[in-house]
């Protein structure tokens, strides 16, 4: 990667983590503390440090798309059917948003792409694409487990955080279903051992 294509991506990282920092009370540093754990199963994962880098860009902006749906939506405990796909819509939007960005094309598409697919599943029932099993990118399927672990860790508008032990119970019905099983189960021996 290029040092303009770097600095320019960590300028969207900055600008998003302000907007994001400022404009919802709720924030937590979600995607902080996601890049932190799949930056570590990608190493476990043995994978190269040019895709860890990039991986890490991916988890940074995974949920860029969130900033055009308003706070009040974003925090509500239940939504209705047109709120929900909205919020869904968050994937879509992100990709968008990263398509704008002047650099290296390969690049901008691994990174759209990881942020449009990170709500597939294995099975083929996510969204927004129903894409199935190894059709999903990779870096997507890595988001997919350690954003899920993460989420249900921590406190949400519509439900109080798990235990590590019940989000891993939770977690562990899903293998094969959410979670691509080989990820998964490298994540599950990453955790354990701390």
């Amino acid at each position: 990667m290029n040092t303009e294509d770097r600095f320019r991506i960590l300028g969207a990282i900055e600008l998003y983590g302000s907007i994001s920092f400022y404009g919802d009370s709720q924030y937590d540093d979600h995607e902080g503390r996601s890049s932190v754990l799949g930056k570590a199963l990608a190493v476990q994962l043995n994978m190269p440090n040019g895709f860890i880098e990039v991986l890490e860009f991916c988890f940074d902006l995974h949920d860029i798309g969130k900033v055009i749906i308003d706070e009040k939506t974003r925090n509500k405990p239940k939504l209705n059917a047109s709120e929900m796909n909205m919020v869904r819509g968050h994937a879509m939007y992100g990709a968008k948003m990263i398509g704008r960005l002047n650099i290296e094309t390969s690049l901008k598409k691994i990174i759209a792409d990881a942020i449009h697919y990170h709500h597939e599943d294995w099975d083929g029932r996510g969204y927004p694409c129903r894409l199935q099993r190894e059709e999903i990118p990779i870096e997507a399927r890595i988001i997919r487990v350690v954003d899920s672990y993460d989420a249900m860790t921590h406190d949400r508008p519509y439900r109080k955080a798990f235990t590590h032990g019940h989000t891993m119970v939770e977690m562990e019905k899903r293998i094969g279903l959410a979670y691509d099983p080989t990820i998964f189960n490298v994540f599950k021996r990453m955790v354990a051992s701390g």
